[in-house]
């Protein structure tokens, strides 16, 4: 009789549990435009100021961006029977493989191949395509001209071309290190609902291939420190953390390890945050750590780059994909899980304890913040993160309410815990803030764009927006 009263209890406390998390339905009520005016009150209240100072690094690129399902089938070659990830690609086989995996998942990747003839044909495919388009990319680019929009300065290192300079604005300064030239990487979109043979993506994403190509990181960052120390930045903020691994320099030493001895010695008056990309191997993501994550302030990351990142905290083990959509409780939880970890690091040998980590997601944009540090302003940060979402995917300044949806519930669970209660969206008061063992957190929902004009550069425009916020 215990036993089945066991079993009974047991299947009452999953009812509930599941009923927990589902509750309530995704009917919702509100009017859009209630909800656009709640975040753009929230993001005025904070106005940057023009004395702000943020070194940006490194590197650059060129971004060929196409349709990528026309990529794959003029690439040739049936839609793969069975998906496959391949940590690098070697042939055309391979790319239609990986790229089937994470188009089925909707989840962004990229990927490094030293096929110089696949790369070049897929590039040529993509250049003859109608809607291609041609941009200076990379992190560093991308967030510079973000930050470049809040009039603040910056300092760029990146080999920037000269006709790509009248890009930023007039108060950015480009390093350019001893040869002005870009990578190029193959940017292959796809929209929501987008179907190739029994595949259909649950989002709009992309998939980038990328080649590997000459570098003069040395001389790049050589400038750009002796240039930073009369700058005095307030923030260094650094990206393009994957494509340093790649580059050896004639020293013997990798990018990666170049950046080390810079973030090591830089002064504690400048916060270091790093913008993270996704890793498919072990050994690829713990150089990262030991030389980038641990000294690291500040963090931002997607919803794929989270739990891959707390695996290998946790356990050295990669997670290669994830849930593209997922809850709001189980990112808080990965988050605190993250934060309890690195919020922890051994401050010696220029190693820094986390104080701020942002994540951004399709439906919403959570940032946590140490209440003992000097990031400020985190609701009005994560209100303009949720809002330059809208901007950049819809291609537009201006936010409509029209062209919009919200993807988040009346309310969502604080963790996955059954006390950690609930918090209950606010229409006309959006963005959900508390603190929590001196964390301040503050959850905010994207209108997210239903015209989407592009979706590569969204992770660093939101990035740079909420942090211009807070230094």
């Amino acid at each position: 009789m215990s036993a089945v009263l066991v079993t009974v209890v047991f299947a009452a406390v999953a009812i509930l549990l599941a009923a927990y998390f589902s509750f309530p339905c995704r009917n919702r009520p509100f009017d859009l435009k209630v909800v656009l005016d709640g975040l753009l009150r929230a993001e005025s209240s904070v106005v940057p100021s023009p004395d702000v100072r943020i070194a940006v690094g490194f590197g650059s690129c060129l971004d060929i961006v196409g349709n990528g399902l026309s990529v794959m089938e003029t690439i040739g070659g049936l839609v793969p029977d069975v998906p496959e990830n391949f940590n690098e690609i070697n042939g055309p086989d391979e790319l239609q493989k990986t790229f089937a995996y994470f188009f089925m998942h909707g989840a962004s990747a990229g990927r490094l191949t030293k096929n110089n003839s696949l790369f070049d044909e897929v590039m040529t495919i993509m250049k003859d395509l109608p809607d291609t388009r041609f941009m200076l990319g990379g992190n560093a680019p991308a967030m510079t001209k973000r930050f470049g929009k809040e009039a603040v300065k910056v300092l760029l290192a990146a080999s920037v071309p000269d006709n790509h300079l009248k890009e930023f604005s007039t108060g950015v300064s480009v390093v350019h290190g001893l040869a002005p030239g870009s990578d190029v990487h193959l940017v292959l979109e796809y929209k929501r609902q987008a179907v190739w043979g029994k595949y259909i993506a649950t989002r709009a994403n992309r998939f980038i291939l990328y080649n590997q190509n000459e570098n003069n990181f040395t001389s790049l960052l050589n400038e750009f420190s002796a240039q930073q120390e009369s700058f005095k930045p307030h923030v260094l903020v650094v990206g393009g953390l994957r494509m340093m691994l790649n580059f050896r320099q004639s020293n013997g030493r990798t990018a990666l390890d170049e950046l080390n001895i810079l973030l090591a010695k830089l002064s504690a008056s400048t916060k270091i945050h790093l913008e993270m990309s996704s890793f498919s191997e072990a050994t690829q993501l713990q150089s990262i750590v030991d030389n980038a994550v641990f000294y690291a302030d500040s963090l931002g990351m997607n919803e794929q780059e989270l739990p891959n990142l707390l695996s290998f905290l946790q356990s050295k083990r990669m997670v290669q994909v994830s849930d593209s959509h997922p809850r709001i409780a189980v990112t808080l939880d990965f988050m605190r899980g993250v934060f309890r970890i690195l919020g922890s690091t051994p401050e010696a040998n220029g190693r820094r304890r986390l104080s701020r980590l942002h994540v951004h997601t399709l439906a919403y944009q959570v940032i946590m913040a140490a209440r003992n540090s000097t990031w400020k302003n985190s609701m009005a940060a994560a209100a303009k993160s949720a809002l330059t979402a809208n901007r950049h995917t819809c291609g537009s300044d201006t936010v409509d309410a029209g062209t919009a949806t919200l993807l988040t519930d009346e309310s969502f669970a604080n963790g996955a815990r059954p006390d950690d209660g609930r918090t209950w969206f606010d229409p006309k008061n959006p963005v959900s803030c508390w603190v929590e063992d001196g964390i301040e957190v503050c959850v905010a929902p994207v209108l997210v764009c239903t015209r989407v004009v592009q979706t590569v550069g969204g992770g660093d425009n939101v990035s740079a927006a909420g942090l211009v916020l807070q230094i």
